[in-house]
């Protein structure tokens, strides 16, 4: 998780309003026509449509065959078909195959033109990308090398851009999280005395502008500041705002719908919880592109918890399919599948049913880290359930 942090710094989107210095033409990448048709296809992809917007992005390997962005732009929507759960690696090899089609162009670029911004861009991009994938996959000496990568172009890169909106999201993530690191992983403190002295407020405020002004790297700012702000600074009413909107502006996003419940649940505000949990179980159960397990492992929980002192045969129900969907997914070391066991051990108890109340104590038991406070519960219930 440290080192997923740490690439996360450096993930660029693929596009940016910069100048480059000392370039003979207007790079590909600022073209206003090519930024509108890239945006409604981006629209498309956030949505999670991703045939559609693929669709738009082959055509530019026809128009523009020896440059790196169509290939960045497939390898990015293959990028966020892994999101909904990134344990799944269906969608590695279109992706790899993309970023690493990326990296020869743009090394061709750069051969030619050390100078060339759009291939220090790229190079940069489909470095930090291949690192923040190996690093979701636990490969964390090839996430590494690619980091490393990605932060030599990157540093190259501050060289030939103004600053722009769409360059505020990369300082405010470095901000941010180069002193969130050390704070939070003592391990990584001799690392980042190689980078610059960072500020999580100003990376907060960065990210805040970014979310205003950007265009094209806006709908990540939101994203990037939502986690912060909830997961991080647990500040879930200051998210609020930002996680509403990604809901409302792509409504078949499941990444952005599941946050938006758990802002909701945050908050206390479980009527609109309830509704948006229940409509992530519809969309999973009419089999919409991304709704699967992970994002019914959140609805269900926070559908159980809400109604676990308003209905118990309904809770009961949502607890349950909350432990289908973990166990599935192999998730039996969250907090959602912990508690979920721990209500249902609740009822069991209620209830009078010893057999059941020691399954679900037993699940516990076995699962939660012995210096999880249910595990420490559980385990002296258990031994009462036993021995009674």
């Amino acid at each position: 998780m440290a080192l997923k942090y740490f690439l996360a710094i450096i993930v660029l989107i693929f596009s940016a309003k910069t100048r480059a210095q000392n370039a003979q033409q207007t790079p590909l990448i600022n073209s206003p026509e090519l930024q509108y048709e890239i945006t409604e296809a981006m629209d498309l992809l956030y949505n999670f449509k991703f045939e559609k917007a693929d669709s738009i992005f082959k055509t530019y390997k026809t128009r523009f065959s020896n440059h790196p962005l169509p290939y960045f732009l497939l390898g990015y929507s293959q990028y966020w078909r892994t999101q909904p759960n990134e344990d799944s690696q269906v969608y590695d090899p279109a992706f790899y195959a993309y970023m690493d089609t990326v990296v020869d162009l743009s090394d061709k670029m750069y051969d030619k033109n050390d100078k060339d911004f759009e291939a220090i861009f790229f190079l940069t991009a489909a470095h930090a990308f291949n690192g923040r994938r190996r690093s979701d996959n636990k490969e964390w000496t090839r996430a590494t090398f690619s980091g490393s990568k990605a932060l030599h172009y990157l540093k190259l890169s501050r060289e030939y851009n103004d600053l722009s909106p769409e360059f505020l999201m990369g300082e405010g993530l470095f901000n941010y999280f180069s002193e969130w690191i050390p704070e939070n992983y003592k391990g990584l403190r001799p690392v980042m005395w190689f980078f610059p002295k960072g500020d999580k407020a100003t990376g907060i405020k960065l990210l805040k502008q970014a979310c205003d002004n950007a265009f094209y790297t806006r709908v990540e700012s939101q994203h990037f500041l939502v986690r912060i702000l909830l997961l991080e600074e647990r500040k879930d009413t200051a998210a609020y705002p930002y996680a509403k909107l990604l809901h409302s502006n792509y409504p078949e996003n499941p990444v952005f719908e599941r946050l938006y419940a758990r802002v909701l649940f945050s908050m206390g505000r479980y009527s609109e919880c309830m509704r948006i949990s229940e409509s992530i179980l519809a969309k999973i159960e009419a089999g919409k592109t991304g709704y699967e397990e992970v994002s019914g492992r959140y609805a269900t929980f926070f559908l159980g918890w809400i109604n676990r002192y308003r209905n118990k045969e309904l809770a009961k129900k949502y607890f349950r399919q909350n432990i289908e969907y973990s166990e599935k997914i192999g998730a039996v070391k969250m907090n959602y599948y912990l508690y979920s066991l721990e209500a249902l051990a609740q009822y069991a108890e209620e209830e009078k049913d010893k057999t059941a109340q020691a399954i679900y104590l037993k699940k516990i038991k076995e699962n939660a880290n012995k210096d999880h406070e249910l595990y420490k519960t559980s385990k002296k219930k258990l031994k009462a359930v036993e021995n009674d």
